[in-house]
């Protein structure tokens, strides 16, 4: 609840509202929720809002939802960007808390999506009023976005909005990302760049044979194990700026046959990269990784389909 009596930016009404937004579960692909939460709350400060729609046919078949708005200035001028995602990741194991149950302690609130970035989008949505209110006419815009499926497969929302040219044009953008959070550095921190990324899967082919005599067969699981093995031994290249990617294993799996040498497996990879770093230095390095491994089962690097053009991946970029 907004505390009416003080200047918007302020600590009670920053708390509210992210405890708010923490208490509604919203995983991609589930934002309908707090989309309509934050939908309502912006109607009722008077910043123009509106819902955008959009469908995903070529991978996901995902029908998603953002918000979207203009605050405008009257008189020519540059044109601000304010980008924040209300989804968050999927709940795993491993929490103290009830997740969706937003705790303090020691100065900080605890539960799924308060860092990452529902914080974020707090801070976006009373900075909004703030201004609003004070400044009736200024120079330039303000556009602002709340977008779904920024933790899935794709980022479809924010990719949607850019292949419909409705924040292209915009002179800066400004996302609140937990930046601090992300890079060990004290808060406030400012990052003028980011890190890239693609998803890829590496599929092998082994040789079955019966469990009782698997030496005749060729383990692909076995294999699979091995290359992630060397993967994860490799030095990665480093930035001045952006520091080192990540090798991130996200999925594997393979056989399943009650009393057979596996011959099929495969592990998916989420991989963050750097500048000079791309999709075919990507390939080199598994195929090192192979070599590595030594292993027998053929084997195959697949990059994720994309749903639009351009859109299969991520590059790193410096400010």
């Amino acid at each position: 609840m907004t505390d009416n009596k003080k200047p918007i930016i302020n600590e009670k009404n920053i708390k509210s509202l992210v405890k708010d937004l923490v208490s509604i579960y919203s995983p991609y692909f589930k934002e309908k929720s707090v989309m309509t939460y934050v939908h309502n709350w912006l109607e009722e400060n008077d910043i123009p809002v509106r819902y955008h729609k959009y469908h995903d046919k070529k991978v996901t078949d995902f029908e998603g939802i953002n918000l979207i708005g203009t605050i405008e200035g009257g008189s020519k001028g540059p044109k601000v960007l304010l980008n924040g995602h209300l989804d968050t990741v999927q709940i795993c194991e491993g929490w103290d808390t009830e997740p969706t149950v937003p705790v303090e302690k020691d100065g900080k609130l605890y539960g799924i999506g308060s860092l990452d970035m529902k914080s974020g989008v707090a801070a976006i949505m009373v900075a909004l009023k703030a201004f609003k209110d004070k400044h009736k006419k200024f120079k330039g815009s303000i556009v602002y976005s709340f977008v779904s499926d920024e933790e899935g497969p794709y980022g479809l929302g924010t990719n949607f909005l850019i292949q419909e040219n409705l924040i292209n044009d915009a002179d800066v953008a400004i996302v609140p990302e937990p930046s601090s959070g992300f890079t060990g550095e004290d808060f406030p921190c400012l990052c003028l760049g980011a890190r890239g990324g693609y998803s890829y899967k590496v599929v092998f082919k082994g040789v079955s044979a019966h469990a009782a005599n698997p030496e005749k067969g060729v383990s692909a699981i076995v294999d699979a194990c091995k290359v992630v093995t060397e993967l994860k031994k490799l030095t990665l290249k480093e930035d001045a700026h952006l520091g080192k990617g990540d090798i991130c294993i996200i999925d594997i799996k393979g056989g399943g046959a009650a009393c057979s040498v596996a011959d099929q497996a495969e592990f998916t990879v989420f991989r963050h990269i750097v500048v000079g770093e791309n999709k075919k230095t990507l390939e080199d390095e598994v195929d090192l990784a192979v070599k590595n491994a030594k292993i027998n089962s053929e084997y195959e690097v697949i990059f994720r389909d994309a749903p639009t053009p351009n859109s299969d991946g991520f590059l790193p970029y410096l400010v």
